[in-house]
């Protein structure tokens, strides 16, 4: 699945509207990544039930959070607020919950905007 969404072909945007609790590595590899008021972020089905943190999520999120901060992450079941997953490189915007949808297409509108060649 992780393999799909990268071979996309133009940039994909996240908007996150609410907890990602399972599988929150999906959101977190798109070019732009935007989240609500209401986003968290937890790898919550893995390593806290005993079970080794797969399906990518081991690759991806000690790649976007950096190694140290990645690993804590899926080993400690760690919770990462909007504010929290910006500050660690994770989402690029966070906004009120009502404003995400528009902000979403506002930006898919703009990369639209931009010839196949660049987009790709």
């Amino acid at each position: 699945m992780l393999i799909n969404l990268l071979d996309i072909e133009v940039p994909v945007i996240s908007a996150i509207n609410g907890p990602a609790r399972i599988h929150p590595e999906i959101p977190v590899l798109s070019d732009v990544v935007i989240a609500s008021e209401t986003a968290l972020f937890q790898d919550a089905p893995h390593f806290m039930s005993g079970i080794v943190p797969g399906d990518g999520a081991h690759v991806v999120w000690p790649h976007v959070l950096g190694p140290n901060r990645g690993r804590y992450f899926l080993l400690m079941g760690q919770e990462l607020d909007e504010r929290t997953a910006m500050a660690y490189g994770a989402v690029n915007e966070v906004l009120p919950k009502d404003k995400l949808l528009a902000r979403a297409r506002e930006i898919a509108r703009y990369i639209a905007d931009k010839p196949p060649r660049t987009r790709r």
